[in-house]
């Protein structure tokens, strides 16, 4: 494969990766480049409860890189 979500040099995976963390108080996300950099990251707010902010998160994060769903390597 090439391109974003294949497979480069040594069976390392090319392209953003987005990382979900929903099982403590204080929900994040974060979206990192090819190589991990960070690309972007969002936290709860302290105090606020829930999940439901996560998915306006994640597509505010996409949005701001111009990435897809499907141009992600990884979650």
């Amino acid at each position: 494969m090439s391109g974003t979500g294949g497979t480069g040099g040594a069976g390392r995976l090319s392209g953003p990766f987005l990382a979900l963390e929903a099982s403590t108080l204080r929900p994040s996300v974060a979206l990192l480049g090819p190589a991990g950099e960070p690309w972007g990251l969002w936290m709860q707010e302290q105090g606020q409860r829930g999940t439901a902010p996560v998915a306006p998160a994640v597509a505010e994060l996409l949005a701001a890189r111009g990435v897809t769903v499907a141009g992600l390597a990884g979650v």
